[in-house]
């Protein structure tokens, strides 16, 4: 180490002796093409900031807010079975989970004795009619019969409205009273043909009436749900757009929390997919988040701090200037909104010797 010291030590004492001929500024540094040999100084050209460029955050792949549709179980129950898996194209109407419900048991016990009251009372007013027609009972009688058995139907009427709910068809209620293997029984269809983006509840567990049983999406594009800091999402609008680390798949933001989350300090932005992707709700993803506005990129290796100054050393003829720049970062590199323009050429390698350089000329010894 010590050894080490005293070659860079030595070597920055020549060139401010002999090599380097003059500095004509603090801010400037002449050097010419044995110089930078000798000091191993590299450059490189400025770009603009690409999709690839910004910070990186974790995100989730949502059903799109636009096109979802949440099936509600209409009765408490236990789901005994899922008849298709998440991901899969559902047709309207297919079958997606059958639940054992004591309230839908209870329904169709109702509707059983309803449908054998009603029976009853029907035979016994087309007796009574024929009776009457016959001279054998009084109108009154006859219009006993007829309320009783109107009363009979709007019973059996009332518990097939409620099976219906249930998902069950008119033909199904009506072939109760032959089978009865399936009672207590009733299967949650889909109620459009869409894909089956997520399943709230596992075999055997409970759901509560009205509470989420699945979730459709109609359109078969996703979004994708991040949490950005406060401070970053604050400057971020609708229409910014996002990229995918890796795969670079572009991004909209479509909506924006207005809320902080305390706990957190971040805000829930929504962005959408520009074009169709193959991601199924629930995978984690990393977002780049590139600045609000222009700008262009700054390698992390040509960035020197100096207490609170940021400085970049870039070619300027036949001098290299240190200029010091207001930098945001960009994941590892940073982003200047002003005071560098694309294709000038910053050092890359040797900044901190030239720090070094620097300092030592600018110092009264």
């Amino acid at each position: 180490m010590r050894s080490t010291c005293r070659k860079l030590f030595s070597v920055l004492i020549i060139i401010s002796s002999t090599a380097v001929p003059s500095v004509f500024a603090q801010d400037f540094i002449e050097l010419n093409e044995d110089d930078l040999a000798r000091l191993a100084i590299i450059f490189s050209p400025i770009t603009e900031v690409d999709r690839q460029s910004g910070s990186r955050f974790p995100a989730t792949v949502v059903v799109s807010p636009e096109s979802a549709s949440v099936l509600l179980a209409p009765f408490s129950g236990t789901v005994i079975h899922w008849h298709e898996s998440t991901g899969s194209m559902i047709e309207s109407g297919a079958a997606l989970a059958t639940v054992r419900s004591q309230e839908v048991l209870e329904i169709q016990n109702q509707w059983l004795s309803a449908a054998s009251k009603l029976e009853q009372a029907e035979f016994e007013s087309s007796r009574d009619e024929e009776l009457f027609h016959q001279g054998i009972i009084s109108e009154q009688r006859l219009q006993v019969s007829k309320m009783q058995f109107q009363r009979a139907q709007s019973a059996v009427d009332v518990s097939a409205k409620r099976l219906q709910q249930a998902g069950f068809t008119q033909s199904e209620i009506n072939s109760m009273p032959d089978s009865e293997a399936n009672l207590g029984e009733y299967v949650l269809r889909a109620s459009t043909t869409a894909v089956l983006s997520h399943r709230a509840v596992d075999v055997g567990q409970f759901v509560e009436a009205y509470s989420e049983l699945a979730s459709l999406q109609l359109s078969a594009q996703p979004w994708l749900r991040i949490q950005l800091p406060a401070r970053l999402a604050g400057t971020l609008e609708p229409g910014h757009s996002f990229s995918l680390a890796g795969s670079g798949e572009s991004l909209t933001l479509q909506q924006k929390n207005l809320e902080i989350d305390e706990t957190t300090q971040t805000i829930e932005l929504l962005a959408e997919f520009d074009s169709a992707v193959s991601y199924l709700p629930g995978r984690v993803v990393n977002v780049i988040v590139g600045p609000a506005s222009g700008g262009v990129l700054i390698p992390a290796n040509a960035v020197v701090h100096t207490a609170d100054e940021t400085i970049v050393y870039v070619q300027s003829g036949s001098a290299i200037e240190a200029r010091v720049l207001n930098l945001e970062a960009a994941g590892s590199n940073y982003i200047a909104r002003s005071g560098l323009s694309v294709g000038e050429m910053v050092v890359i390698q040797g900044a901190s010797v030239l720090k070094g350089i620097q300092l030592g000329l600018g110092s009264d010894e």
